[in-house]
């Protein structure tokens, strides 16, 4: 198969000039005029944004390399945009990628101190179908996070806290919390399933939950 043409084209701070014959590798010139070959899966995942000179750059900016903040940024990049991650099936094979205002650190951080950041918090989709961006972010304790998950990893659901079971040939509807995870009930139908669970958080007055119909 042959090789996608990317010449003239711009990935993070590199940019393509030509093709390097006989490998998978381009010849490419970073932002701050550095030539060299870089491999093209490298280049169309992210795996590498410069030549070295951008991590330079921010840890001679902010000195927050290796803090939690700072991970938390390399992670949202990296499962959003690294095929190898553990977590990119959840995240970039779905489509869900982050605001182009974070692709570097210093207006991510600038972000999270205004939005409050404390270390020990998780960063949060409002809208688990939607992208990283600060209109759709917040910071949350790591209870709350697993609350809100997309769904349960072994379910078909499109919903939140209700799976199908094999044993039971129901679908179940059910709430994480701190401790322990109560059942709510069997249905028959998905979306009563869904519903029973907003009704159970509705009618118990429970914070933190998203619901499912709003």
């Amino acid at each position: 198969m042959q090789a996608r043409d990317i010449t003239g084209q711009t990935f993070n701070r590199w940019t393509a000039l030509s093709k390097v014959i006989g490998t998978g590798r381009w010849l490419c010139v970073c932002t701050c005029g550095v030539q060299k070959e870089v491999l093209q899966s490298n280049l169309t995942t992210g795996k590498t944004t410069s030549c070295g000179c951008l991590k330079k750059e921010l840890q001679t900016k902010h000195g927050d390399a290796g803090t939690p903040l700072y991970q938390a940024w390399a992670d949202i990049k990296q499962r959003c945009t690294n095929p190898k991650s553990t977590n990119y099936k959840h995240y970039g094979a779905r489509g869900i990628t982050y605001s182009s205002e974070w692709e570097t650190y210093v207006p991510f951080k600038e972000w999270a101190e205004s939005e409050g950041y404390q270390e020990g918090l998780e960063i949060d989709r409002i809208n688990n179908e939607g992208d990283y961006a600060p209109n759709n972010c917040r910071w949350t304790t790591r209870n709350l996070n697993l609350r809100n998950k997309r769904k349960d990893s072994n379910t078909s659901s499109k919903h939140r806290g209700v799976y199908w079971s094999n044993h039971a040939n129901k679908w179940i509807a059910q709430l994480a919390g701190h401790r322990s995870t109560k059942r709510i009930g069997s249905f028959n139908d998905e979306i009563e399933a869904a519903k029973a669970r907003d009704n159970f958080i509705t009618n118990n007055n429970l914070q933190g939950y998203i619901l499912n119909f709003e």
